[in-house]
């Protein structure tokens, strides 16, 4: 089933079992969840876990795999998403858009902090390292994540171009974007000089390509990123909320849910959190949108100025949102 069928299928049955267009108060729950690869694998591998979820609630539970964050996030604000398994600058977005709150984040198996953005190239490339990107403007491709994207686009952008000074546009030869999975295949392909991907993903193409796997070599690693965040809308009634949060807090405790959990991506369970956990990705999202605009020669420095104050205000706003001053 093609990946547009799917959404289309999981949409109509989310409509069939009755959800209402409030939020406060749905007769059936739609979890969000990325995919890394595609949507029928991302909704397999969590499935048990859906039905754990709507046994211990007593509410039908419907999963909403989807690569395009964008439509996790449009779903939560239209009230038809009421959880959602975020990377932390999508989750930032459902926060600030989408009537979103952090309660909690993955806990994975290995007990790392959390994954790190790569950069990848072809082992046959003569490319060594980033510092020789850098150095070499309108050479090379790059394949990234869209700018929902926390290690496909946010973390590379921000230690790569922003901290050197450099205007994506012009310094790479031509620019595409897809999902981490896609980026992968068109760098081992050749298809891609560079591509933009994580520890965590890049991991898992080792079994899942090992022909592409053997191609790829990496260049760039980024400091760790904090884990995922789930979120869900925070229009919901407060009772419900509580029975969310304690489902996935609780979760991990038997053998067969530790089994579960292992299957849906790598983790051990999931850990309170809140809205604090995307301070860092706020700060450094409010930097490049600055350091962006202070590099726009199409606009004069009155329209710079009058830019500059809504960014401002806008990471100010959004630090309140966070739990900040």
């Amino acid at each position: 089933m093609s990946r547009s069928a799917l959404f289309s299928c999981l949409l109509a049955c989310t409509v069939a079992i009755g959800l209402p267009a409030h939020a406060s108060d749905p007769k059936a729950i739609t979890v969000g969840l990325i995919a890394p690869t595609n949507e029928a694998e991302t909704l397999k591998k969590w499935q048990p876990v859906l039905d754990d979820m709507a046994a211990e609630l007593k509410v039908p539970v419907v999963g909403m795999p989807a690569k395009d964050y964008g439509a996790l996030i449009k779903g939560m604000a239209d009230g038809k998403v009421q959880v959602a398994w975020f990377g932390q600058k999508s989750a930032l977005q459902a926060i600030t858009d989408a009537h979103g709150e952090v309660f909690a984040h993955h806990v994975k198996a290995d007990g790392s902090k959390g994954y790190s953005s790569l950069l990848l190239a072809a082992k046959s490339s003569p490319i060594r390292s980033v510092d020789e990107v850098i150095a070499s403007p309108g050479k090379y491709s790059l394949a990234m994540g869209k700018p929902s994207s926390t290690s496909g686009f946010l973390i590379p952008i921000y230690n790569v171009i922003t901290k050197n000074k450099l205007e994506m546009k012009t310094h790479f030869s031509r620019l595409q974007t897809g999902s981490h999975e896609d980026n992968f295949l068109a760098v081992a392909n050749g298809k891609v000089d560079i591509a933009t991907n994580n520890t965590d993903d890049f991991d898992n193409f080792r079994s899942k390509h090992p022909s592409e796997y053997a191609k790829v070599k990496v260049i760039w690693t980024s400091e760790p990123i904090g884990l995922d965040p789930m979120v869900m809308d925070k229009r919901l009634n407060a009772p419900l909320k509580q029975r969310i949060a304690g489902f996935f807090r609780a979760y991990g405790k038997t053998a067969q849910q530790k089994a579960r959990l292992l299957q849906a991506n790598e983790l051990v369970g999931f850990a309170r959190a809140n809205n604090k956990l995307l301070s860092r990705i706020a700060d450094l999202e409010a930097f490049n949108e600055q350091y962006t605009l202070m590099n726009d020669e199409s606009l004069t420095s009155e329209q710079k100025d009058a830019k500059f104050k809504v960014l401002f205000q806008k990471h100010k706003d959004t630090s309140r949102l966070l739990g900040g001053n």
